[in-house]
């Protein structure tokens, strides 16, 4: 198996005078002849589900991808903010695989062999010039892609002033039959509506001013869509900056909730994180 990392590179570069953003980003598919995921640990119980330590290698068709180990809040190929808040470098990253059928293993590390106790194995199957992103969740050994949760990333690049959202629901333990919202403090209005655990939706294109800084809130659904912020039961929510998050305008990004859906302290109370697919 042939595997390489590709990286998208975005240059922000502020102006001292004007504080305007130029943004210049290489093409989402360097290679059309490849197949590209993004791997992300958003199982809060992976130990008592697998019985095994939650600190793990990846392997695609037997050869070992990662760096680090992965464990929970962990992703895998990482993006990164280098810099000042003046000028910041952001990399972001999907693993290059062959495309075809991959048989993706995760294993604990022994003190020489990385792959010393395989915990479990799955199979997908990749096809050239697409992007995925697999999220390892309490339900990975399902035998559904929505469970685990495994998606394509499909998305169009947008316009001067807008970025594109999604929103993964990866809170499995939530109330049965309850669903949530996603809302945007900074529009005062809800992005999606009535998501349930293991939906993802769709990308939806926003407008985005990086003078004014937003606050993605997940919130109980059951409410009217014009239902303001102070009526409605919070349940996580997430700072949406170019510091924070990497949000500038003409990216792609997607928002995961996360954690025990139980829980609102500790490290696996229920959370909003994002990442960022462009």
């Amino acid at each position: 198996m042939f595997s390489i990392i590709i990286v998208a590179a975005t240059f922000i570069t502020l102006s001292a005078c004007k504080r305007d953003f130029i943004i210049n980003t290489t093409p989402t598919i360097a290679d059309s002849s490849f197949a590209y995921i993004k791997l992300v640990d958003a199982s809060p119980y992976f130990r008592q589900v697998t019985g095994a330590a939650d600190s793990f290698n990846v392997f695609f068709n037997g050869a070992k991808v990662n760096g680090p180990a992965l464990s929970y809040n962990s992703l895998f190929p990482i993006a990164i903010n280098i810099g000042s808040t003046a000028t910041n470098l952001i990399v972001n990253s999907y693993l290059a695989v062959a495309p075809g059928t991959q048989t993706i293993k995760l294993s604990v590390a022994g003190v020489v062999n990385p792959d010393s106790i395989p915990i479990f194995s799955l199979t997908k199957n990749l096809v050239a010039g697409r992007m995925y992103s697999l999220l390892i969740t309490d339900s990975i050994k399902s035998t559904r892609d929505s469970a685990q949760i495994f998606v394509q990333d499909f998305w169009t690049a947008p316009s001067s002033g807008f970025i594109n959202v999604r929103l993964m629901h990866a809170v499995l333990n939530d109330t049965v039959g309850k669903m949530v919202d996603l809302y945007s403090y900074a529009k005062n209005a809800t992005i999606f509506t009535g998501i349930k655990p293991g939906q993802t939706t769709a990308f939806s294109t926003l407008g985005y001013n990086i003078q004014t800084p937003d606050t993605f809130y997940v919130t109980r659904s059951g409410v009217a869509a014009t239902t303001p912020l102070s009526s409605r039961t919070i349940l996580a929510k997430l700072l949406f900056n170019p510091i924070s998050t990497g949000a500038v305008p003409q990216r792609t990004f997607t928002l995961y909730f996360k954690g025990d859906g139980n829980l609102t302290s500790g490290t696996r109370a229920r959370s909003l994180a994002s990442y960022i697919n462009q």
